[in-house]
């Protein structure tokens, strides 16, 4: 038992008949929620339950902390921004759980939903943990894909209502960033993997690094906490974004998942570009060429002599061709800046990913910069650690839940594979 037992329609509906502000235990107390809940309202812990619930879906809800409050637990405030954004999206997110008898797959009342034989072990367990998010804090129907002409059914993706609600994403706000980018064009977003396939790295990448879209003061608190000392301001953050006109760099449609350009201390502008991964393997497909190789050449090199016949093999070609795009921005000869680096950010349990991303950096010179790697809970750490305001609070808590904690998941996974 533990927050995730709480049906947050009920919350909703709780929310109607208290003040704008409210403590925890006026919401626990009533009789109606108690009354949905049964034995989990008898639990010894119900109130804190109830608190984490809030707390958890606090911006689909419309409310925000105040503070720890005192024996009737936390203090809460109605959001006038919250419950005017009450578009589809909000209810959409709390709708109730469909049927447990309506889907295949079902474990107890969460609506797991097929999986695929043919996953590794890790994208497995990835696939079920999206899927069990998916049924148990959406309530949401699965649906057909990866892609949109599919007739094959997977519990990690949406179906079409609960897609253009937009439940692939932890925010209304995150959401927004999404239909933004979309309405501008270019890249190479689909979006028909952005708004269904919940295991797909571009939703994750925009629930990771949306919130720092436009929002300069956020965007340099939170990754000054990633990068270090050395980051002075946050100019621009981009997601899906590469150097312009194409053929003056790597003449293809490479890009920058997300794109970080930053001050230093010491006046250097710097750009940072970053490839996330969730279970998405690296590109198999090799590119070679000129217009690639042409970016190896110069002192500033990163790379070693004798590992210039291997960077290119279908092992690091995404890798490789990734980390030239940040260098062609810092050699190219009407650059901005003057330093350039390229990031992997992947899961920590993703094993295969890690290793081909150390044995790539074996590939590169002993002092090198320009290349490096995070783990998604190296991120979501050093941003917590800056964390500001209720709003920032629930979005990394919500991140959390949905690509880091297992743990909600873990009970039904293991049932299954006895």
């Amino acid at each position: 038992m533990s927050h995730f037992s709480i049906d947050p329609v009920g919350l909703k509906q709780s929310l109607e008949h208290v003040r704008e502000r409210f403590v925890t235990k006026d919401v626990s107390e009533q009789s109606a929620l108690r009354g949905a809940h049964g034995a989990l309202a008898a639990h010894s812990h119900w109130h804190a339950f109830v608190g984490k619930a809030l707390r958890y879906h606090a911006i689909a809800l419309g409310i925000e902390y105040v503070d720890a409050g005192a024996s009737r637990g936390a203090r809460w405030q109605k959001t006038t921004a919250g419950n005017a954004s009450r578009t589809p999206l909000a209810p959409a997110r709390l709708a109730a759980p469909v049927a447990p008898a309506a889907v295949v797959g079902a474990i107890g009342r969460v609506e797991v939903g097929p999986q695929y034989a043919g996953d590794s072990a890790f994208t497995a367990r990835m696939r079920f943990h999206q899927s069990h998010y998916r049924a148990a804090v959406l309530g949401a129907p699965f649906g057909h894909g990866p892609n949109a002409g599919d007739a094959n059914r997977y519990g990690n993706m949406l179906n079409t209502a609960s897609a253009q609600a937009g439940l692939n994403y932890l925010s209304p706000l995150i959401f927004a960033k999404v239909k933004g980018r979309l309405a501008a064009g270019g890249g190479v977003l689909e979006p028909y993997r952005l708004l269904h396939n919940m295991l797909s790295s571009q939703p994750m990448c925009f629930n990771l690094f949306g919130p720092l879209v436009d929002a300069p003061e956020r965007a340099t608190r939170l990754l000054g906490a990633l990068v270090g000392d050395e980051l002075a301001r946050v100019t621009r953050v981009a997601i899906e974004w590469a150097p312009a006109p194409a053929h003056e760099y790597l003449d293809d449609r490479t890009a920058f998942d997300a794109f970080v350009e930053y001050e230093r201390r010491d006046g250097a502008r710097v750009a940072l570009g970053i490839e996330t991964k969730l279970t998405d393997s690296f590109s198999q497909k090799p590119y070679d060429g000129e217009k690639y190789r042409r970016w190896m050449r110069g002192a500033g090199s990163p790379f070693r002599d004798e590992a210039h016949g291997e960077v290119a093999g279908a092992r690091y070609n995404q890798l490789w061709r990734n980390h030239l795009l940040a260098i062609a921005a810092r050699d190219h000869g009407r650059t901005p800046y003057g330093a350039a680096r390229s990031v992997v950010v992947h899961h920590g349990l993703d094993r295969h990913g890690a290793q081909v991303v150390a044995d790539y950096r074996g590939l590169l010179r002993p002092n090198d910069t320009t290349f490096g790697a995070w783990t998604l809970d190296q991120v979501v750490a050093a941003f917590e650690r800056v964390a500001v305001g209720a709003e920032e609070g629930a979005w990394l808590a919500a991140f959390r839940a949905r690509y880091l904690d297992l743990s909600t998941s873990e009970p039904d996974w293991n049932r299954r594979h006895i």
